[in-house]
């Protein structure tokens, strides 16, 4: 049988809840075994949620709000690069101020010959007439984040989209996603560009996963952009 006494030990306070609880189902014809097998079932269900809520965890940058504990977006990211073993992907549609942020993947990068970067950018935002055609821009910009944002002395892959440039019909065609993608093993998806402003000052909104097979789906998307040629290289 049960009681409140008996159930406080397992369930605290809440025993006041859960006694009448199990009186119900009893009395609707439950019997203790019955009970037993579906409070085992419902702990293994609250068990799986937790275990997948720990592995989502809620990124934010802004002012801080009483009673709501977050963690903001520069130290995750920060946490993201001491952490990657194989390979990191970048995706983010400006670069500003970044070299603090790269510092220890570039060193990483040079120390380890079989560590991979690759950032995904977009060049249409930098795009000033017509005349600045994608190649023209690629160059620029790949001699800009080298001496801007790169400390490293093997330079990463740099890949964009060139769809904007050629569309006739002048619609434009963005990299607009901001993530990062940890071997593969673990991604973030955010709302902040690789910015100063963005990773320590705006009020930014992210999800950190720690989901491999999400993070494997999101990192053969762009592997898939670019061995499809949808994505072009910016030579280093």
């Amino acid at each position: 049988g049960f009681s409140k006494p008996g159930l406080t030990p397992f369930c605290g306070e809440a025993a006041t809840i859960v006694d009448p609880a199990l009186r119900y189902l009893t009395s609707a014809g439950f019997n203790h075994q019955t009970v037993g097998v579906l409070c085992q079932s419902i702990g293994r269900a609250l068990a799986e949620r937790d275990a997948t809520e720990r592995s989502i965890q809620l990124v934010l940058s802004g002012p801080e709000v009483a009673g709501t504990p977050v963690v903001d977006t520069k130290t995750t990211v920060l946490s993201l690069f001491e952490e990657a073993q194989q390979e990191v992907l970048i995706t983010s549609y400006v670069f500003h101020k970044a070299a603090g942020l790269f510092s220890l993947l570039a060193q990483k990068h040079d120390q380890n010959p079989n560590f991979r970067v690759t950032f995904v950018v977009d060049l249409t935002h930098s795009r000033k007439s017509p005349d600045d055609t994608a190649t023209k821009l690629a160059q620029s910009f790949g001699a800009n984040f080298r001496k801007q944002h790169w400390t490293g002395t093997r330079p990463p892959e740099i890949w964009y989209d060139p769809r904007s440039f050629e569309n006739a019909g002048g619609e434009r065609d963005i990299l607009h996603a901001k993530t990062v993608i940890v071997d593969r093993q673990i991604a973030f998806i955010t709302s902040a560009n690789f910015t100063e402003a963005a990773q320590a000052r705006n009020i930014e909104a992210g999800v950190l996963l720690r989901q491999p097979r999400i993070a494997e789906r999101l990192h053969g998307y762009f592997a898939g952009l670019i061995s499809t040629n949808v994505l072009r290289r910016i030579n280093n």
